[in-house]
């Protein structure tokens, strides 16, 4: 069953980081049809032209915030759906380092039933990346 999911990274001053994700892995998360928010606070707008420059543009946001506007703040704004373009079933707040490997994916989008009401992602370290650059 296809469910609309938005993923949605809260980001400070870590355009490496943004650019790294979507390198590796953009085209697998977009492939299970996972839309991608960045919700920014940099100072500067590295963050900005690499989510902009991104060559894949359909599945892909980015929303600019004031460098005051904190984690938690941005946290609250993604469950309010704040910017988002489309209605979704799922809202997925990550941190923006995690990096969730291919077939562990596939395997949470398969596994997603309408009636739940919220999920919580423990993977196991073979399943994600944490790039801390």
């Amino acid at each position: 069953m296809e469910h609309k999911v938005a993923l949605c990274i809260p980001t400070y001053e870590r355009s490496e980081i943004v650019k790294d994700f979507l390198v590796k892995c953009s085209d697998y998360y977009f492939k299970e049809g996972i839309d991608i928010y960045y919700y920014d606070s940099s100072m500067n707008d590295d963050t900005e032209e690499v989510v902009n420059n991104w060559k894949e543009k359909e599945h892909l946001f980015y929303l600019r915030f004031p460098p005051e506007v904190e984690g938690d703040e941005k946290a609250c704004l993604i469950y309010q759906c704040y910017g988002h373009k489309h209605d979704y079933d799922f809202v997925w707040l990550s941190n923006d380092a995690y990096q969730i490997q291919p077939q562990t994916l596939h395997l949470l989008m398969t596994n997603l039933l309408p009636e739940y009401d919220m999920v919580n992602i423990t993977p196991q370290k073979q399943d994600y990346d944490h790039n801390g650059l």
